[in-house]
């Protein structure tokens, strides 16, 4: 696996090489500054109430005490990153509500794997207890208290707040495919709770424009962060959407969702027009003028960062010219290198407005990814040239389904290479849906329907 493998790179890297660590101590209310400055450099932050400048440093004795004056300046922050030195943040200063950050740098490393090393050491010492969430714009930190404080710290939120917690695994196309449950659950909770969406840094800015009434948050994937999140005082409940499944029954994504959420069955996948974001004028005039002149318009999407998944130059070259002598038009959706002129690129697209471009495409085709699981939920038809997993799992989560929701046709191979899914099955596979001989309609594709193979070629079946 891909990213276990460059987990266990880093952190051979870590050991090889320490990261530098820094304790800044400075009066709460001075929070959001001082946190906007530091983030700048880095996400590898955990926060403890009260002055634990003693504690820290004997577990740290490396780190770099650093003390803010009462208002601190941006400047003062990055000189103590840039090893300048900053007279006036050298020595104690008397604080009424002090808060200290423990924060790490080491820029040759995820700062998920960072974190994970320093709250590690934190907890282990036994000398502090996971009790808030210390929020900035856009992400959260663990927030301790020592186990023996020596000070009360009540916090009541204004209005009760619930929050989903993503798992690590969720990406856009996954958002995509699970939108209407989420949007379900916000709308019946959020005349009595504000919703919070905890994700990881991959979907966050989807995720801010399908939910612009919640506030989304980035985590980090530790099991102290999960522990920091359920236990905080911040949230009256959190759902985790976790689909680490290792176990019997197969379920599909969009299962496991709703069961998390509560839901008894999940509700209608399909959004609505007023859930997508519009196309800028222009593409939009592009979009009309050539569904005016070509027989069928084909979204496309061969590329990923995972060379399994993708498909391979010689069958994209192949495709692409079937498609050129049949009339029909092709249009790119994400970026990919060494496209012939004749297709269209919109790879550019910011992605929320994809989701409207696919709608009023005739058909997408292309990789397990984000454009299928779009159309998935938007109500066109999807063809899907399987790699790296199949129509019924993945090799990260084997009892989970990330096949698109409805309307979908899928292919995989044994050896898990979509490269050895031939262009000319493709596009015959591609002709029989447009020319309706392969029926695919709009209801939900079921977790049973997969295992039976409805919908799904293995290549080499004989059809």
């Amino acid at each position: 696996m891909d990213l276990f493998k460059e987990k266990v790179k880093q952190n051979r890297q870590l050991l090889k090489q320490r990261e530098k660590l820094f304790v800044f101590l400075f009066e709460q209310d001075n929070v959001n500054g001082v946190l906007s400055t530091v983030e700048a450099y880095t996400h590898s932050i955990v926060a403890f109430k009260g002055n634990q400048i003693a504690a820290l440093s004997e577990m740290f004795p490396y780190a770099e005490v650093i003390y803010l004056n009462s208002n601190p300046s941006s400047q003062s922050i990055k000189s103590a990153f840039q090893n300048q030195g900053a007279n006036e943040t050298n020595h104690p200063i008397p604080y009424k509500n002090p808060l200290t950050l423990l924060v790490a740098l080491q820029p040759n490393v995820d700062p998920f794997l960072v974190n994970d090393s320093i709250l590690n050491r934190v907890h282990n010492s036994q000398n502090f207890l996971p009790y808030s969430l210390l929020h900035s714009q856009n992400y959260i930190y663990p927030f301790f208290i020592h186990k023996n404080p020596r000070f009360t710290y009540k916090y009541q939120p204004k209005k009760k707040r619930i929050a989903l917690l993503f798992d690590w695994f969720f990406g856009n196309g996954d958002v995509a495919a699970v939108f209407k449950q989420i949007q379900h659950f916000v709308q019946t909770h959020h005349m009595n709770h504000r919703v919070d969406l905890i994700t990881r840094s991959g979907p966050l800015h989807l995720l801010k424009e399908l939910f612009p009434n919640c506030r989304v948050y980035v985590h980090f994937d530790s099991f102290h962060v999960y522990e920091a999140i359920t236990k905080c005082n911040v949230y009256e409940n959190v759902y985790f959407l976790n689909t680490r499944l290792d176990h019997p029954p197969h379920l599909h994504l969009i299962d496991v969702v709703s069961r998390s959420l509560g839901l008894p069955e999940p509700v209608s996948h399909l959004m609505e027009e007023s859930d997508l974001p519009p196309l800028p004028e222009e593409i939009q005039f592009k979009i009309d003028a050539i569904k005016r002149h070509s027989k069928s318009v084909i979204g496309i999407q061969f590329h990923t960062k995972d060379s399994q998944r993708c498909w391979n130059p010689e069958n994209i070259s192949d495709f692409v010219v079937k498609c050129e002598q049949n009339s029909l038009t092709l249009v790119n959706l994400t970026p990919q290198k060494d496209l012939p002129q004749s297709v269209m690129d919109l790879s550019s697209l910011p992605l929320p407005q994809l989701f409207s471009l696919i709608k009023q495409l005739d058909i997408v085709v292309g990789i397990d990814s984000v454009c299928g699981h779009i159309a998935g939920v938007v109500g066109t038809p999807s063809l899907t040239i399987w790699g790296g997993g199949t129509p019924l799992s993945s090799g990260v989560n084997p009892y989970v389904s990330y096949r698109p929701v409805s309307g979908n046709y899928s292919v995989y191979t044994e050896s898990g290479y979509a490269k050895e899914i031939p262009s000319t099955l493709i596009f015959k596979r591609m002709m029989q849906i447009l020319k309706k001989e392969i029926p695919l309609g709009l209801e939900r594709i079921t977790i049973q329907q997969t295992q039976k193979k409805v919908g799904v070629e293995q290549v080499g079946d004989s059809r």
